[in-house]
């Protein structure tokens, strides 16, 4: 597997595959009118991408811990999410997200001061 033939292109890193999957799975979501994201057969096929999703990351990352969420953070998607560790965070520019995240990116928002905090509205 490790072994490549002269002209045959090499695979793409597992991480690197996972998140190109997710861009496009981004991409598709975004792609949705409001009618087309309700219709209940999108709903249904949401729901398989994040089961499939899961299965995925779980292959390529390893089981999440006790602690950590089946998905990845949701800003730099290298690491499992950790319960606890979620956040709103942004700028003016582009308004604020509330998103689980990884202990790292966490503790990075809260250093640059662009943690936002007090009370989330969901």
């Amino acid at each position: 597997m490790g072994r490549h033939l002269k002209g045959t292109p090499k695979r793409m890193p597992r991480k690197e595959a996972l998140d190109t999957l997710r861009l496009l799975q981004e991409k598709y979501i975004d792609l949705l009118s409001y009618g087309q994201f309700t219709q209940e057969h999108e709903k249904e096929f949401r729901a398989q991408l994040r089961e499939a999703f899961e299965s995925l990351t779980a292959m390529v990352y390893g089981p999440p811990s006790l602690w950590q969420y089946s998905f990845l953070c949701k800003k730099c998607h290298k690491r499992y999410a950790e319960i606890g560790c979620t956040a709103e965070y942004g700028d003016d520019s582009s308004g604020s997200y509330y998103h689980s995240c990884c202990k790292v990116c966490y503790d990075q928002l809260k250093t640059e001061g662009k943690l936002i905090e007090g009370e989330v509205q969901l």
